[in-house]
């Protein structure tokens, strides 16, 4: 059973105020018996605020698409870290590393042919073409 974050922090405020009158009335064994259990109400509060860790679930739980996770999750030779143009780049490439065509992507991520062409291009190894 879940306790109402509202119930569980009035319950808290209360027993912290009655250790702190404790304390004020110079009643320091009293307040040393509440102090666990204030100790303990505010771990219970702050872990009530945390957002429950979900499990990934339906097609984000399947092993295809936690590897394109994590190939988006991994830094890449862009230089700015963090935009907007970056993640789209990171999509692009993990995409085309979980073996999807271009044609797939762009559509997926609302880019035209060329542009996911021109990303592929980019992330290639560059060789270096002798002058002849």
């Amino acid at each position: 059973m879940k306790v109402s974050e509202n119930l569980l922090l009035d319950t808290y405020h209360l027993l912290q105020l009655a250790r702190e009158t404790a304390l004020a009335q110079g009643n320091a064994e009293r307040a040393e018996r509440l102090s666990p259990v204030v100790n303990e109400l505010r771990n219970l509060v702050i872990q009530n605020r945390e957002p429950p860790s979900a499990q990934p679930t339906g097609i984000m739980s399947g092993q295809d698409f936690q590897t394109l996770l994590s190939i988006t999750s991994r830094s890449s030779s862009l230089p700015v870290q963090g935009s907007p143009n970056q993640e789209r780049y990171q999509a692009v490439l993990a995409m085309a590393a979980a073996n999807m065509n271009e044609t797939d992507i762009a559509r997926h991520l609302g880019m035209t042919l060329e542009e996911v062409r021109t990303l592929l291009q980019i992330a290639q190894p560059r060789s270096t073409h002798s002058m002849e």
